[in-house]
């Protein structure tokens, strides 16, 4: 709660404050050490201002509070000046020192609600902005990882978290292939790392984030953000590592050609993919198996009917068991399942649910695929 409502803060400060600051890295200074050191001294600064206005109001009301001591006849020295708007500021207010004209009273209750104001409001907000959320920030940095250990070779590296990079990373796992998920905010790393994925954090226009991400030793860059940051990362990588496998994917056709000069060895169109792949499992062509699972050593594949062989014939005439090794588990038949027996006929709209190893497969692919 407290972390939210500093970061409310300080979206409001950003806000009033205007235009932000041009940060300017040194030499050998990443853009992350430039930006962290522009927000420690913005800090200072902050700090520094609201000192000078917390002294200036301490000095003024102590200046005040003589003058009209003064009127009334009483004197009290410079420190006891300084005691008395300090204790009126923080509403303690001993009472041993009080006015007794009007003027003096109404004087009192203007110091009591500028410090209320001042201490009550403003000090909790520096606590909160300047002490409370950096912390938080640190402790969150420090818990995601800013670079891949030195023992992970042949390794993926990542560039979203989206599904199809979660899924990559899954396929990954199952294959014993290490990966490395990049991102650049601090916060997200910090919950993928506490999901159990490896996840590294860096910019991704930064060469020395690849550098930490060991791109010497890894087996392939993945970047699946949109055309123009896969278009930096591709020549951000190809910079500093030539040899470096790059696929990359692009949204619009005229990204591929970019995406070739930028670096990338492999480009893919995803949306083109997923739907020649939905309207080729929506018609059931092609006749080509596609694996979708495994099962006792047996992989799980589906093929389409409709231009095929298959087409017109029962599977007691096509023998697919005898001749091949391939068992034709069912058929589905617009989203309807059957249970598959010898007198079955084949037909276009169908697609048949196999059962087989990868070679009997291959051999039924041979055969029947268009």
């Amino acid at each position: 709660m407290l972390k939210s409502l500093g970061v409310t803060i300080a979206q409001v400060t950003e806000r009033l404050r205007g235009s932000p600051e041009v940060v300017r890295t040194g030499p050998g200074e990443s853009p992350e050490r430039a930006v962290q050191r522009a927000e420690r001294r913005r800090r200072l600064r902050t700090v520094f201002w609201l000192v000078v206005v917390f002294v200036g109001m301490v000095a003024l009301f102590s200046t005040m509070f003589h003058e009209l001591m003064a009127r009334e006849g009483r004197s009290y020295s410079w420190p006891t000046s300084i005691y008395w708007t300090l204790t009126t500021m923080t509403t303690l207010g001993f009472g041993d020192i009080t006015f007794e004209s009007d003027a003096g009273r109404i004087f009192s209750v203007v110091v009591l609600l500028a410090g209320s104001t001042f201490l009550l409001v403003m000090l909790p907000f520096v606590f909160i902005q300047f002490v409370f959320v950096p912390w938080m920030n640190e402790r969150d940095r420090r818990r995601a990882p800013t670079s891949v250990p030195s023992q992970i070779t042949e390794h993926l590296i990542l560039t979203e978290p989206g599904p199809v990079e979660l899924a990559l990373a899954d396929r990954a796992e199952q294959a014993g292939v290490a990966y490395v998920i990049l991102v650049d905010d601090v916060d997200l790393a910090g919950r993928i790392h506490d999901g159990g994925r490896r996840v590294m954090v860096g910019a991704l226009d930064d060469p020395e984030t690849y550098r930490k991400a060991r791109i010497d030793q890894a087996a392939m860059v993945v970047a699946t953000r949109n055309d123009p940051t896969n278009t930096n990362i591709a020549f951000t990588v190809r910079e500093i590592a030539p040899d470096a496998t790059i696929l990359a994917t692009a949204n619009a056709p005229e990204s591929v050609d970019i995406l070739e000069i930028a670096g990338a060895d492999h480009v893919l169109q995803l949306g083109e993919i997923l739907g020649g792949a939905m309207a080729a499992r929506a018609l059931g062509i092609g006749g080509k198996s596609h694996v979708i699972g495994e099962f006792a050593g047996l992989r799980i594949a589906e093929a389409g009917v409709a231009g095929t062989a298959l087409a017109g014939r029962n599977l007691r005439e096509l023998a697919l068991r005898a001749r091949l090794g391939v068992a034709v588990v069912g058929v589905w038949v617009r989203g309807d399942f059957t249970i598959a027996d010898p007198d079955t006929e084949l037909r276009e709209p169908m697609i048949l649910l196999l059962a087989a190893t990868d070679e009997q497969l291959a051999a039924f692919d041979a055969e029947y695929a268009v």
